[in-house]
């Protein structure tokens, strides 16, 4: 049986994603993984950070300031997350 390399490496980086939010924290504690997280669901599913948050229930501000600590900062022209 044939198995897609790339489709499988998303599948569990997906799956350790959904882990790592659902394991009762708020917010993925790792600021790059939930750049990753952010970035792929503004590009895959929504088209504003306002609308992300509310969906997903997530506090924007501290989206904002968990990601500005790594030097990025929210590009609504580009819907994504940039480096400053």
């Amino acid at each position: 049986m044939f198995f897609n390399e790339p489709i499988i490496y998303a599948c569990i980086f997906f799956i350790v994603l959904y882990n790592e939010i659902t394991r009762g924290e708020d917010m993925v504690r790792d600021a790059h993984i939930l750049l990753s997280l952010i970035n792929t669901k503004l590009r895959d599913f929504y088209d504003s950070l306002d609308k992300l948050c509310d969906e997903e229930e997530y506090d924007k501000e501290e989206v904002i300031d968990i990601l500005k600590k790594i030097g990025y900062h929210y590009s609504s022209s580009l819907n994504q997350f940039v480096n400053e």
